[in-house]
């Protein structure tokens, strides 16, 4: 005669028990208070994270890194190739040349060594400023000994860029 199998049935769901253990499992997946649990903690942390987000100073302080860097390369310019480089900052750019003057529209704008476009101020990564930086007004050159035309500070937002009157070292 065969062998006849008893079935077992759970007492909570009146499912059958699961075979060869020989007991109830509870089904799975969230139940909806759970899943309104994780609703609310991620909305308590979007109200307390979002604020934090702004990135308005990490804008300000890449740009004015960004405007330190050119001014560096320009003094190395000038010196490697003995001539004039000038600097001008103002109206939401800066601009290098490899003249005495900045020209109005193209003519010889300094070349930026890592994408070779020139820094015109025409674009982002051309000397262009983010969105909500302010660039103060100034103008400097280097003559072919790394010297500037005189010692100045650039105002960017709440930073700032100091060139030195004697040696033309930038920080």
């Amino acid at each position: 005669m065969p062998e006849r199998r008893t079935e077992t049935r759970c007492a909570s769901s009146g499912r059958l028990a699961d075979r060869g253990r020989g007991r109830c499992s509870r089904p799975r997946g969230f139940t909806l208070i759970e899943l309104v649990l994780v609703i609310v903690l991620l909305g308590i942390l979007a109200v307390v994270a979002i604020p934090r987000l702004d990135t308005g100073g990490f804008d300000e302080y890449g740009y004015t890194e960004e405007a330190v860097a050119a001014l560096r390369y320009a003094r190395q310019v000038a010196v490697a190739r003995n001539t004039t480089v000038s600097a001008v900052f103002g109206g939401g750019a800066y601009r290098i040349c490899t003249a005495a003057a900045c020209p109005a529209s193209g003519g010889a704008y300094l070349l930026n060594p890592g994408s070779g476009r020139p820094w015109d101020g025409s674009a982002r990564g051309r000397g262009e400023a983010p969105t909500g930086v302010t660039v103060g007004s100034a103008t400097l050159s280097f003559d072919g000994l790394g010297r500037p035309s005189a010692g100045t500070t650039v105002a960017i937002g709440s930073r700032s860029i100091n060139v030195e009157a004697e040696t033309g070292h930038v920080r």
